[in-house]
């Protein structure tokens, strides 16, 4: 990692006491095994360590959006809006409208309605586009991944990557970076092809990481959307080789961050813009590798990842209504 480390956002206890306290009062955190597992992933230092400059209260809200991600990904996991893809298509429009001005339809949504209020604040409607698109992109992939498991298909490994870009969520947390530095791109700037690149390349290099570090878990859950599977797939290598290869991959994208990052100059150059916005530009650019390094650093910080998880493996964490009456009742 050619990334200095950095110290997580002193903020990061009062996040935590921030997030449980919302999580009560939205209600959307109910069960046992769904409290253990957020208690493990530490919502709170994944924000402190991806934005370690933001302000507290900065911390605090995307920590909220943070374990509300974690909860609807174990309802998508665990539940039948993940195996029933007309269920879990369902499931994805309600939730997605509540950012275009729906009423929510169900816990999730209310809650995404919540931080969707106070995240949205002073942003520009090139920002808020952008983040509702990249938020229902990810949310997309849940259906993908359910059509692929219901009929028996395998992505290759070059399809998987353009998949795991979104599936990672990375794009959202990118986005924020705007709030987490007080600034707020504008468009032309968002279309820089460096700047897309640079960002396509950092959540596909957070991505396939992920996939390493939770290869053990997912082949024990049963769960084939995992890049070390699908190159073992592809190739017929052993489990070691294909680790290997993915190590690779995940090298490749690091230094496609680093060399998009340095034709990014060039092509603010050449959009004209003055000293004020290329400052402003960079910093965002250097917030775009402190969450790269930070998303590394959390691996070796966090009790997801530094501690067993068999106990995990056989808690299912689906609670049965936060997505809505009609999966809860599906069979």
């Amino acid at each position: 990692m050619p990334f200095p480390p950095l110290e997580a956002n002193p903020a990061v206890e009062e996040a935590g006491a921030a997030t449980w306290l919302w999580l009560d009062e939205v209600g959307i955190c109910p069960a046992a095994a769904t409290r253990r597992y957020l208690r493990r992933t530490q919502p709170e230092l994944v924000t402190a360590l991806y934005y370690p400059h933001a302000a507290p209260e900065v911390v605090a809200l995307i920590s909220q959006w943070t374990a509300w991600a974690f909860i609807l990904d174990d309802e998508f996991d665990d539940g039948p809006a993940g195996s029933v893809p007309s269920l879990g298509a369902e499931a994805i429009e309600g939730i997605a409208a509540v950012m275009y001005g729906a009423k929510p339809a169900s816990p999730l949504g209310e809650a995404l309605l919540d931080l969707w209020d106070r995240l949205v604040v002073d942003r520009s409607p090139s920002w808020r586009r952008t983040f509702r698109n990249d938020v229902s992109a990810w949310l997309w992939t849940y259906y993908a991944e359910s059509v692929d498991r219901t009929s028996g298909r395998l992505p290759s490994i070059d399809d998987y990557q353009l998949h795991r870009l979104y599936s990672v969520g990375m794009p959202m947390y990118l986005d924020m970076c705007e709030i987490a530095c007080g600034i707020d791109l504008p468009e032309a700037v968002r279309r820089l092809p460096a700047l897309k690149k640079l960002r396509n390349a950092a959540c596909q290099r957070i991505g396939l990481y992920n996939d390493l570090l939770s290869a053990r878990k997912e082949r024990a859950a049963a769960y084939t959307h995992n890049a070390v599977f699908l190159v073992e797939e592809d190739t017929q290598c052993t489990t070691q080789e294909a680790v290997e290869r993915v190590n690779n991959l995940v090298t490749q994208h690091v230094k496609r961050v680093i060399a998009f990052e340095e034709q990014v100059p060039d092509q603010l150059e050449a959009l004209g813009a003055d000293g004020h916005l290329r400052s402003v530009v960079l910093r965002c650019v250097a917030a775009y590798r402190e969450l790269v390094r930070g998303d590394h650093d959390y691996a070796t910080r966090t009790r997801r990842y530094m501690e067993p998880e068999e106990d995990q493996l056989k808690e299912a964490r689906y609670v049965g209504n936060l997505l809505g009456a009609k999966a809860e009742t599906a069979t």
